[in-house]
């Protein structure tokens, strides 16, 4: 079974479950808390959706109010988790999986400590900066710049160096020495 139908069966139990069960959700209405769409929706736009029957447009998102929506609909528990969902909502697939989904809430309605257990590890990604996650996998990395081979090499120099003067502490004296007696290096005198 997939990862990412597993998050999206506990998002959809845990949305089932908030409107049929008060004692999870007392307001039945949207969640009390600040909802940073330009976070929340930059899993679903720097991604690219080729198997996608349809993918919701801004227009169409902004008449039918999407956020105010998704405000309402989201019960998740982590950052990732509204990131996931948001992008679930806003592409159409072609082929739903939905005997995969409802397995998963058949199996947590079941095991309600396998719930509990799923809950409690993804709410450990609620923090804020969970929702900069996705730019690990989805940004482009920086290139090595073209010296980067130079790193180690000075790396072992300066390990030699210390040493060297560990041991011989009168050969650092006599190569500095050295080179300030040469003419080659104006810079030095």
């Amino acid at each position: 079974m997939e990862r990412h139908t597993i998050f999206s069966g506990i998002a959809y139990y845990n949305s089932k479950l908030a409107h049929t069960a008060p004692h999870r959700n007392p307001t039945r209405g949207p969640k009390d808390e600040y909802f940073d769409f330009d976070l929340i929706g930059y899993y679903f736009r720097n991604q690219v959706h080729p198997n996608a029957l349809q993918v919701i447009s801004d227009r169409t998102s902004n008449d039918m109010d999407f956020e105010e929506l998704f405000m309402f609909l989201g019960r998740t528990r982590s950052k990732i988790g509204q990131q996931y969902l948001y992008k679930q909502l806003s592409v159409i697939a072609p082929k739903p999986d939905f005997e995969t989904q409802e397995e998963l809430i058949g199996d947590f309605t079941a095991d309600t400590a396998r719930l509990l257990k799923a809950e409690a590890f993804l709410s450990k990604l609620n923090d804020r900066n969970m929702y900069y996650l996705p730019h690990l996998f989805l940004e482009e990395y920086i290139p090595k710049p073209k010296r980067f081979w130079l790193f180690p090499v000075l790396s072992v120099a300066g390990l030699v160096s210390f040493f060297v003067v560990s041991f011989y502490p009168q050969g650092v004296l006599l190569v500095v020495t050295r080179i300030h007696n040469q003419s080659d290096y104006p810079f030095l005198e």
